[in-house]
């Protein structure tokens, strides 16, 4: 193995840093105040801010996986893309950790029921909270633009 020479990436690193508590109060205030049909990832960006999730497992995310009874979210997959480019829903986050239960904080549950309620309405590809405007998986990529 001495003569293995590692791989070194050429992906150039970001620079990338948390939402101050200012930034975050603000962009909360214009999440909450802003109409879901003009601004559709609304409810991705606080799914994704005040429970922690990574923007894969936020899109992964399923009615079933919704417990408004108990106020719990199960996390059990994530959206990623394959080699071909191609959007696709993994069978577990990204690493076996990430499987969990998580509380609905009470600032969350009217999105969350929200979410669910359009999503149960527009019967959406696989029961998933959030689907594009044709109904199919949304690019991560492309909300993360919006962000």
């Amino acid at each position: 193995m001495k003569n293995v020479i590692i791989p070194k990436s050429i992906k150039e690193d970001k620079n990338v840093r948390p939402l101050t508590i200012e930034e975050q109060e603000k962009f909360t205030n214009f999440l909450i105040n802003a109409d879901i049909t003009k601004f559709p990832y609304k409810n991705v960006f606080l799914f994704q801010m005040y429970l922690g999730l990574r923007i894969g497992e936020v899109l992964a995310l399923r009615t079933s996986d919704i417990d408004l009874t108990h106020n719990l979210i199960s996390v059990e997959h994530t959206l990623s893309v394959n080699k071909e480019e191609k959007i696709i829903i993994k069978n577990t986050p990204k690493s076996f950790n990430g499987i969990r239960k998580l509380p609905i904080p009470e600032l969350l549950k009217p999105y969350v029921t929200e979410q669910v309620n359009i999503s149960i309405k527009n019967k959406h590809f696989e029961n998933l909270l959030f689907v594009n405007t044709a109904g199919n998986l949304v690019d991560h990529r492309g909300a993360n633009k919006i962000l």
